[in-house]
């Protein structure tokens, strides 16, 4: 912007997508674990991917993960809302993430024979049950907050309660 003291450095990126997928019973998520180099761990997450199919729309793309990432057919995906979009990190990188929550039959079994992207085969897929203890476990942000909104809407509240604090000095109110 003109007038700044200094050029940003904004990393030009590709969209991606996160999926919440829960059982049809609301009790429980398909989570995933896999290596990343900036933490050099393995982090939990939900499904994700980039949007870098080309012509492919957002809800494809989120199709393909689930399929991919946690072995679910897409004929087991009961029902898929689409959560509206936000930054993964605004301050440093274009790349806008499509959020969904996914409804998948309590029935549905991980399908090896569906089609993998190369990386896939080291993602742990886990199913673990949808509550704080496991919300406390993710290290994305991005997943943190379709979790809890996925809560908010699922359960009618959410996982996590944030709660303010305002900082500064107070006396109580000494007129009658």
């Amino acid at each position: 912007k003109e007038g700044l003291p200094y050029k940003p450095e904004v990393e030009d990126m590709c969209d991606a997508v996160v999926v919440l997928c829960i059982t049809q019973d609301l009790k429980n998520i398909y989570t995933t674990s896999q290596w990343r180099p900036c933490s050099d761990s393995d982090e939990l997450g939900l499904v994700a991917g980039k949007m870098d199919k080309e012509g492919a729309c957002h809800r494809q793309i989120a199709i393909e993960e689930i399929e991919e990432e946690i072995r679910i057919s897409r004929q087991d995906i009961l029902s898929m809302t689409y959560c509206g979009v936000g930054f993964s990190s605004s301050g440093m990188c274009t790349e806008k993430v499509h959020r969904y929550i996914a409804i998948i039959n309590g029935k549905a079994i991980e399908d090896d024979n569906l089609q993998k992207a190369s990386d896939t085969d080291f993602i742990k897929r886990e199913l673990m049950p949808f509550n704080f203890e496991t919300y406390s476990k993710m290290t994305s942000n991005t997943s943190q907050m379709l979790m809890n909104y996925a809560s908010n809407i699922l359960l009618g509240q959410p996982i996590f309660q944030k709660i303010g604090v305002m900082g500064g000095t107070f006396s109580p109110c000494t007129s009658q």
